[in-house]
């Protein structure tokens, strides 16, 4: 095996493991800005999402964590968007 293979055999292993995440962050999105978590969870999907490959999932979360930085309402239609994004990868 080269050491490109064995990059891309991790690579494949860390979006696995993102995917299984996001399992459990479905369930705090579904709950929506009253679950403690659901900040922590939104911004941690703009940051990782994207480094996977899931760039609409980066995008959509990284515009509800803006709102959510700056007080602002999250628009249920934003957050229905990043729901229906999270679980087309499940």
């Amino acid at each position: 095996m080269t050491s490109a293979e064995g990059g891309e055999d991790m690579l494949e292993r860390l979006k696995e493991r993102f995917r299984a995440r996001c399992h459990d962050d479905l369930a705090i999105l579904e709950q929506g800005p009253g679950n403690e978590q659901f900040g922590y969870c939104i911004h941690r999907l703009a940051g990782s999402a994207g480094t996977f490959g899931f760039d609409d999932i980066s995008r959509s979360a990284s515009e509800i964590d803006d709102r959510l930085r700056r007080n602002e309402v999250i628009v249920p239609q934003q957050l229905n968007e990043l729901i229906n994004r999270v679980r087309a990868i499940l």
